[in-house]
């Protein structure tokens, strides 16, 4: 008989393993933020996803993955972009938070009642955004936050390996996908840890209307 939440924590292994596999054998950086953002998406139970460039000579942000005539982004002030871009640490933002970000309405095709965000880093170098939009009543779930974000920490090694001379001097991928396997052991144990369950599940039940870094 299965253990009770052995189910999500083996939905939580296919679902990173499948990121960590594509990460480690591709370097099709738009099939890789396609899956990635759609993981993101479906694990943390959201309705919209958009990604971000962030271009390293500039700072400026376009939609998408680098590419020539990539549609340029202008974050709102105030908005969720830009505090991701100043912190660059996960964010949950609800609407009509009194001096909370704003949810950075030009990006989706519905208003969303909350955005949560992660940025793409590696090493000290930002090189993208994810957001994802959740519709009214729908609350960001605990455990497939941790999911999200370990899944947007093997996009940044992907990008990392794509660029090895960002390394100090490291080439090939072999040290990348030794990375991306810990990331990935390191996230199934946190599923598979009822500690680890239950206090990420508190935390998603006591999120109050206001942004917060996750």
């Amino acid at each position: 008989m299965p253990r009770p939440g052995a189910s999500a924590a083996t939905g939580t292994l296919a679902r990173l393993a499948e990121v960590a596999w594509a990460c480690a054998r591709t370097n099709d950086l738009p099939a890789l933020i396609e899956l990635v953002g759609s993981a993101c998406r479906e694990a943390a139970g959201g309705r919209e996803w958009r990604f971000l460039t962030v271009q390293a000579d500039s700072g400026a942000l376009t939609l998408g993955a680098p590419r020539e005539g990539a549609r340029a982004v202008l974050p709102e002030p105030g908005g969720a972009l830009e505090w991701l871009l100043a912190h660059e640490v996960p964010l949950v933002a609800y609407t009509g938070t009194p001096g909370g970000p704003t949810l950075e309405l030009p990006l989706w095709s519905e208003a969303p009642a909350a955005v949560v965000g992660w940025p793409v880093a590696s090493g000290d170098l930002l090189r993208g955004l994810l957001v994802v939009s959740f519709p009214e009543g729908a609350a960001p779930e605990g455990e497939g936050l941790a999911t999200a974000r370990v899944a947007c920490d093997q996009l940044a090694l992907a990008r990392l390996a794509q660029h090895p001379q960002r390394r100090g001097g490291v080439r090939g991928d072999e040290p990348v996908v030794a990375e991306v396997l810990r990331e990935v052991r390191g996230g199934l144990a946190a599923a598979r840890r009822p500690s680890a369950r239950a206090a990420m599940a508190r935390t998603a039940s006591s999120l109050s209307p206001s942004a917060r870094s996750v």
